[in-house]
């Protein structure tokens, strides 16, 4: 074309650029641009709108930014598609902030009243972000500005909401929707219904007012259902979801099967769990990495480690390719079968197979080596990790704390807590409770109390643990009045008492020879349903054997075993 004498008109060659960057070959678009410039061809605005599309779909926005300015440069007029394409372009590489800029600078500057693509995009960046709150006061001011929602700006929303976890507002929003005059696909409701679904909050109404309306429920809708009731242990409700699904010929997908799977080996139904594979195998539907991860998990959760590396080697084989959650369940069910030997070569493959460790499986790993003593070990890999680009979090930093605490070095774990708190990390109860259970078995009670004490300052509430850990405590160092007063002030703050503190001070009470007092904790646990745990049981048996019991004691004694009897 750029060879043709004369040169065809620039709307040819926009059509051409068009027809390229519409099947995403968007290098290809700037390579001819340039062409067609050096040519001496002049662009009009819509080649400077295709172009900055690519670059902003290639990730290139200084450069689509630098074309705004040639545009501005030639005497052109951005329109509101250049706009547009821009606040997509900043929106992709996440600098919504800017996006918003570009925003009020497109309304307040340059005259353009956005369209819905404008606020569609903008909400889509908000909700992608994570900030819901600024995206529905865009919606809200879209309203306000006239611009009427689509069914695009609904659903970025409602799934935005579902993200964070809102799903009555989500669902408020779908009545919005009709109010409205725009009637929800299958996608809305699709996205409330699994976000209901994952929190075990199975709510059929919504599947039934979708059939009502028409609106054909597909797999994904189907799945959903069927993994929630899974979760909730309702097989009665998945068997009748799974036959409604095949009698409305919709067929199961990789997703509906492997949902089946994890279920049964969650449940410790191995067996039952691979006819399953068997029966999607025959009705033409292939095992994915997934399917196979719930599988090993299965034999992992069962301590059949011989089983789950078969089906580990059984992968590659099937053409199936192991992903770093395949590695993780594995080193995680060597780690808890206490073959750390087997879980560290594990690792080391996987280096040579340049399947990278993530914070999960140095996690899991650190523990495991933790649980086998192997302290030097693990701090190795902790350094190992950090080297390697890939930081802790708050459960790695624990579970370092944790297994410094439980293998004697509480020196070195309080130096790492103060560490922590010194560069100002946001250090939840876990950790204070992880460094009081330590100070308290190592005897240092009175640093144990002031750190308890300072939790109020520091805005964090005592939880169920923290208590049973003091309480613990006191009681070892023979300060039953001041654990006893402790255990009832837990309920005042409202924290629920639970079996084992109640099995706690039981065993505090006949340690520090209050024989009676730990008796009427024990009425009281059974009264209120908690049971004697073995170690409280066989104390209160062996009671019956020390004869230097007073008779009011003796009585308490007999008494009690009535009520382990009972329970």
């Amino acid at each position: 074309m750029i060879c043709m004498n004369p040169p065809p008109h620039i709307v040819q060659f926009n059509k051409l650029l068009g027809e390229i960057a519409r099947m995403k070959h968007r290098s290809s678009v700037i390579s001819l641009y340039r062409q067609i410039t050096i040519s001496g061809i002049l662009p009009d605005l819509f080649t400077f709108n295709i172009l900055i599309n690519c670059l902003c779909c290639l990730g290139q926005m200084s450069s689509g930014l630098a074309v705004l300015g040639k545009i501005m440069k030639l005497g052109f007029h951005p329109d509101i598609v250049t706009f547009n394409t821009l606040i997509n372009g900043m929106c992709i590489e996440g600098k919504v902030t800017e996006a918003a800029r570009m925003f009020d600078y497109m309304a307040a500057k340059r005259g353009f009243e956005p369209n819905v693509i404008t606020f569609n995009t903008l909400i889509d960046g908000m909700c992608k972000k994570g900030d819901i709150s600024e995206a529905i006061k865009l919606f809200d001011d879209m309203v306000k500005r006239g611009c009427k929602p689509d069914l695009i700006t609904y659903s970025t929303i409602v799934n935005g909401l579902c993200i964070t976890g809102d799903v009555e507002k989500a669902t408020l929003l779908l009545g919005k929707m009709f109010e409205g005059g725009i009637e929800p696909d299958e996608v809305a409701y699709n996205t409330i219904i699994d976000s209901l679904c994952k929190d075990k909050q199975v709510k059929f109404h919504l599947f039934d007012e979708m059939k009502t309306k028409g609106i054909t429920p597909t797999v994904i809708t189907y799945n959903s259902l069927i993994d929630g009731m899974c979760k909730l242990g309702a097989w009665k409700e998945v068997k009748r979801l799974w036959s409604e699904m095949v009698a409305r010929n919709i067929q199961p997908n990789t997703r509906s099967f492997t949902i089946m799977i994890d279920a049964h080996c969650k449940e410790g139904l191995v067996s039952e769990a691979e006819a399953i594979v068997e029966m999607m195998i025959d009705q033409g539907q292939r095992p994915n990495t997934v399917t196979f991860n719930a599988l090993i998990d299965g034999y992992c959760l069962r301590g059949q480690m011989t089983e789950a590396h078969k089906l580990f080697c059984c992968m590659d084989k099937q053409g199936v390719s192991p992903d770093i959650k395949t590695y993780s369940i594995l080193i995680n069910g060597y780690c808890k079968s206490k073959m750390i030997d087997e879980a560290l070569r594990l690792h080391d493959k996987m280096s040579q197979i340049s399947v990278f460790p993530n914070v999960v499986t140095y996690t899991t790993l650190l523990c495991g080596l933790f649980q086998a003593g192997k302290v030097i070990e693990a701090k190795q890999l902790f350094n190992k990790m950090a080297a390697s680009g890939q930081p802790p979090n708050m459960v790695t930093c624990a579970t370092l704390l944790d297994g410094l605490v439980k293998n004697g070095h509480l020196c070195e774990a309080l130096d790492l807590f103060k560490l922590m708190q010194d560069n100002c990390l946001s250090l939840d109860i876990e950790f204070f409770n992880i460094i009081m259970n330590g100070l308290c078995k190592s005897g240092n009670l009175k640093a144990a109390r002031d750190l308890f004490f300072s939790l109020k300052s520091k805005g964090l509430l005592p939880d169920v643990f923290t208590y049973s850990i003091m309480i613990q405590g006191l009681c070892k160092e023979g300060l039953l009045n001041e654990a006893c007063n402790l255990f009832r002030e837990m309920e005042d703050t409202g924290c629920t008492v639970n079996s084992v503190c109640y099995n706690i001070i039981i065993r505090g009470c006949v340690m520090n020879n209050d024989i009676v007092k730990g008796m009427e904790f024990l009425r009281e646990a059974c009264d209120r349903e908690f049971s004697a745990d073995y170690a409280t049981a066989n104390l209160i048996v062996n009671l019956l054997s020390d004869r230097g019991l007073d008779e009011k004691s003796k009585q308490a004694v007999h008494s009690a075993l009535g009520l382990l009897k009972k329970n």
